[in-house]
């Protein structure tokens, strides 16, 4: 690690105690509420038949997601949006940290703004608001084989499997060539 990565880490640290974790009116898609962690391994399966490549996570929060897929499918990219500047300081930081920098790079955007035909599978934890608004940014840009992964919601008028476990959020994959 470098002086540069070093103090780099320290700011960061320092502002995330300092100002907390809050998004932008507006331009967010949903309140940072981490996945259950306990459901990590029901998303990584739903993502089974990836074969490299690589996967987006809409509104990355603090990168628990990313890690996890990450660490699950050594030949994926990940690439995280975060628009709150302390959770994309937070996710920089601890990806730094976990040694996964080089793999699961996260950017301080506006997703609905990027372009996504270069993924191959997209994961997002967001608003029943955001779903239909991805939906026909998703239609437009996503390849026809791509995978969609939606945490809690579903993409409305899209036909996917959704996938429960007991009390767990359910959880929802897509193809995105079986849709409209």
């Amino acid at each position: 690690m470098n002086l540069g990565d070093i103090l780099f880490l320290a700011v960061g640290a320092v502002l995330i105690f300092l100002i907390g974790t809050h998004g932008y009116a507006g331009i967010i898609a949903a309140s940072w509420v981490p996945t259950r962690r306990k459901d990590y391994g029901r998303i990584i399966k739903a993502l089974e038949g990836i074969e490299g490549g690589v996967i987006a996570d809409l509104g990355c929060g603090g990168g628990g997601v990313m890690r996890a897929i990450a660490r699950a499918y050594p030949e994926v990219s990940m690439v995280g949006y975060e628009i709150s500047i302390p959770a994309w300081i937070m996710v920089r930081l601890v990806n730094t940290l976990s040694g996964l920098s080089t793999r699961c790079s996260v950017h301080w955007k506006n997703f609905y703004q990027e372009d996504l035909s270069r993924f191959d599978a997209v994961y997002c934890f967001l608003t029943p608001m955001a779903m239909k608004k991805l939906k026909p940014k998703f239609e437009r840009e996503l390849k026809p084989t791509a995978i969609v992964i939606s945490y809690a919601f579903f993409i409305p008028g899209w036909k996917g499997e959704r996938i429960t476990q007991d009390s767990s959020a359910p959880l929802f994959r897509y193809i995105r060539k079986d849709q409209p």
